[in-house]
């Protein structure tokens, strides 16, 4: 269980899950009359159909998050009333949470929040009373027809997705830096989840599955490598092309030029390899 700390809601840090306006005393212009001050369009959305405004009521709890949902084409306006409200998001993952990107903001009563669509979230927390109430503002029968909702387990028995951490990693060049402040484990290793968390903590982690298309192949043991070994030669027998070559890779990118690209052909010669980098070069490779 990872414990997040809730930080006062900011323009910088809420940016990537929505926006927010102060209901109470608003910024900007008004347009002023005799008796009144109307600040319109502070915050604003799109929406199909007719928009339903929905009371909540929240106890107050031992403030675990055992749970969360989003929307997948519907933003969520939740207006705090009677009581300061902290609410838990995490950044849009393919419908699949996760929990280790959770960050908690505290939004003052009289506030209202928009929560973009696919961002992960549930009902917001009182802060101070034992319950709190808000107002919910969605589509007419979101919680029907565009609601998911994910139910988190620590470890289960029967696992609800069949997702897993392939070790795959990209970072920027501050890994190596940060990669030096990184102590030994209990068993007296650098962990590369250490190294991971940090990157949490920086705000700068990035999540993303890998869906339909891609293959996920185990070499812990000989047998499981050699598996892979096969599988890989009948792909680049059957299709025709080479994988994970990194030239071609640079190439398609744009991090290399034609001209690297068939000088590193020449460097492999007559061999496979080399000519596939050849037929990348000459454009005989199609996408």
């Amino acid at each position: 269980m990872r414990e997040v700390k809730a930080v006062k809601i900011n323009a910088a840090d809420f940016a990537p899950y929505g926006t927010f306006c102060n209901m109470t005393e608003p910024e900007g212009y008004p347009l002023s009359g005799e008796i009144h001050k109307f600040y319109p369009d502070r915050i604003s959305g799109t929406c199909v159909g007719s928009m339903a405004f929905s009371p909540i009521a929240v106890r107050k709890d031992d403030r675990i998050v055992k749970m969360a949902e989003y929307h997948t084409t519907t933003w969520e306006g939740i207006v705090a009333l009677d009581d300061d409200m902290i609410i838990h998001v995490a950044p849009a993952s393919g419908g699949t949470p996760v929990p280790e990107l959770t960050k908690a903001f505290i939004v003052p009563k009289g506030y209202m929040v928009k929560i973009n669509a696919a961002i992960w979230h549930l009902c917001p927390l009182p802060l101070n009373n034992d319950e709190r109430h808000a107002m919910i503002i969605l589509p007419e029968c979101t919680y029907a027809n565009d609601c998911t909702v994910v139910e988190f387990e620590e470890k289960p028995e029967h696992p609800k997705s069949n997702y897993a951490v392939t070790g795959l990693y990209f970072y920027d060049n501050d890994v190596v830096e940060i990669a030096k402040n990184v102590k030994p484990s209990a068993r007296g290793e650098l962990e590369i989840t250490d190294l991971n968390k940090i990157y949490l903590e920086k705000g700068k982690l990035d999540v993303v599955t890998l869906g339909r298309g891609y293959a996920w192949l185990d070499t812990g043991t000989m047998d499981a490598l050699s598996e892979a070994t096969e599988f890989i030669k009948v792909i680049e027998n059957r299709q025709g092309i080479q994988i994970s070559a990194i030239e071609e890779i640079a190439y398609k990118n744009g991090w290399i030029t034609k001209e690297q690209l068939e000088k590193h052909a020449v460097k492999y010669g007559k061999s496979p390899y080399g000519k596939h980098l050849q037929k990348v070069a000459e454009g005989k490779i199609k996408y």
